[in-house]
């Protein structure tokens, strides 16, 4: 993993593509990134 000094979490992506859509939507959605990640 690649790591930066401004701390925070890592999310690692599995599964098909569909999944990971999912998973992204998700993150997003609950605030976990934004345009400024």
């Amino acid at each position: 993993y690649n790591t930066y000094f401004g701390g925070g979490y890592n999310y690692q992506l599995r599964g098909s593509l569909l999944e990971i859509i999912g998973d992204l939507s998700e993150l997003e959605n609950t605030s976990w990134f934004d345009r400024n990640t």
